[in-house]
């Protein structure tokens, strides 16, 4: 039964970093160039504006879960050694 519910934690922990670490490599590579001119500039002003707002608070939010993720990792592998740990015979 252990064999089936085993996790490798470092795979799991890199893959993890991985994918957030692609994440902000997109936010932080988004370019946001709209249309200028006499009757859209103040309008697509304010939406360049809004979409930076956003992706700093999406960068934010990546950061936090990938801090998240780290912790989750380090959680399940102590979990699984007291467990193992309590089941010896």
């Amino acid at each position: 039964m252990a064999a089936k519910t085993h996790i490798d934690t470092e795979a799991t922990a890199s893959g993890l970093a991985a994918a957030a670490q692609a994440r902000l490599t997109a936010i932080a590579g988004t370019d946001i160039t709209l249309p200028q001119g006499l009757y859209v500039s103040p309008t697509n002003a304010l939406g360049a504006g809004l979409i930076a707002a956003r992706l700093a608070d999406l960068s934010t939010r990546v950061t936090t879960g990938a801090a998240a993720a780290v912790t989750s990792v380090a959680m399940y592998e102590s979990t699984e050694q007291a467990n193992a740990a309590s089941l010896t015979t």
